[in-house]
């Protein structure tokens, strides 16, 4: 009749001592507060979005930290040959916190950028 959590572990020690060791790395966390943005595009077939990921990142430098797909939606609200992808990106400096109008010229940027490379316009 125990009435209080109780937990018990058992270990091998041979076998810990041959478990290889997984390396930890710390990265601290910013002083500063991440902005973050949500885009829906309209992206022909023949776009990949790898490509859309890398011309994010390339044009999203230095203050885009993480850009990510989660959201891909093919329907009958689309043109034929094109889907809808929606990507979460991450805006942070480490020197100081952005302001609305700068993570909105950065993201206004990347639409221009997509559009110019690949015909690409925003949902």
């Amino acid at each position: 009749d125990i009435t209080v959590p109780c937990f018990a572990l058992e270990a091998e020690p041979r076998a810990l001592a041959l478990a290889d060791r997984v390396s930890s790395s710390y990265h601290p966390l910013s002083k500063f507060p991440a902005a973050w943005r949500d885009i829906a595009l309209v992206v022909p077939d023949g776009v990949t979005s790898e490509q859309v990921l890398a011309l994010l990142e390339e044009t999203g430098k230095p203050e885009l930290k993480n850009a990510y797909l989660f959201d891909l939606y093919r329907g009958p609200h689309l043109t034929e040959g094109s889907r809808s992808l929606a990507y979460r990106m991450q805006f942070l400096d480490e020197e100081r916190t952005l302001t609305d109008q700068e993570v909105a010229q950065k993201v206004s940027q990347i639409v221009d950028q997509l559009k110019s490379r690949y015909s690409i316009a925003i949902r």
